[in-house]
């Protein structure tokens, strides 16, 4: 799940700078750009890269191949959603 997490995240940021304050996904714009959940996501980055680190080649393998894959589906997910 961290990269939704992440890409939430950072979706949220960026669009917080171009928000007005009457747009109606306010509520859900304001929880992916706040400190608390950036601050979340910076903990849980944190946690799997130690657990990366400590991970023999096998695991960090698919550990990778997950990561990538879910980068892949949040991609799609926008992207559909854009289109």
């Amino acid at each position: 799940v961290i990269p939704c997490f992440w890409i939430y995240r950072d979706v949220g940021q960026s669009i917080v700078l171009k928000s007005g304050s009457n747009n109606p996904y306010g509520m859900w714009i304001e929880t992916y750009a706040s400190k608390e959940f950036s601050d979340a996501t910076d903990l849980v980055i944190e946690i799997l890269n130690d657990i990366a680190v400590k991970s023999p080649p096998g695991q960090l393998a698919l550990m990778t191949k997950a990561f990538k894959t879910s980068v892949m589906h949040e991609w799609h997910f926008w992207d559909d959603a854009y289109r």
